[in-house]
């Protein structure tokens, strides 16, 4: 019992420590806070578990791949389509350095849902590739996802409950025929 208590401790203090870091970031970059939030495994669960939508949309993605616009217009369009019965959860696998040039991305592409989320670059290393990030974030979320190569944008979506009901680079064809039949 001893031993679970200090793990959750040490757990939630690793929490606070790194969205204290990308607030810190996103301060210097003069950013509202309330736009962007820290996003891992742990926090992921707990927004779908006091969620009241039937389906969650996990879409991992980076500033400047050249399929992130269509993304981007997909989501918004699911989102409005679907309203309340799909949760969108949109998570940037970018450096948090690079926050202000992904509001940018997201204001050009009309994207206006907000929060959006950063991938905890404390859990999931930031290399040089930003894709890297969104890639080990991907595999901790989504066990079959880790016999897919990573690119982005990349989907994965959740039920109600937690299990994972489909993942991959989905157009916008697919995911209009998954929506169909889950969220009839």
């Amino acid at each position: 019992m001893k031993t679970i208590f200090f793990f959750l401790l040490i757990l939630a203090n690793t929490l606070c420590y790194s969205q204290e870091k990308l607030n810190k970031e996103l301060k210097k970059q003069q950013i509202d806070t309330s736009k962007i939030h820290l996003i891992n495994k742990d926090l992921l669960h707990q927004i779908i578990q006091s969620g009241d939508a039937e389906v969650y949309w996990v879409g991992i993605f980076v500033n400047y791949c050249k399929g992130t616009p269509s993304f981007l217009d997909n989501m918004t369009f699911f989102r409005n389509e679907y309203k309340s019965r799909l949760g969108v959860i949109l998570c940037s696998s970018e450096k948090y350095k690079y926050a202000k040039s992904m509001l940018r991305v997201l204001s050009e592409n009309s994207y206006t849902s907000f929060p959006v989320y950063m991938i905890d670059g404390d859990r999931y290393k930031e290399k040089g590739d930003s894709r890297y990030k969104g890639f080990e974030f991907r595999n901790d979320i989504c066990e079959e996802c880790r016999f897919t190569i990573i690119g982005v944008p990349y989907s994965i979506f959740f039920d109600k409950t937690g299990h994972i009901i489909k993942s991959g680079y989905l157009f916008k064809e697919d995911i209009t025929n998954f929506l169909k039949t889950v969220l009839k």
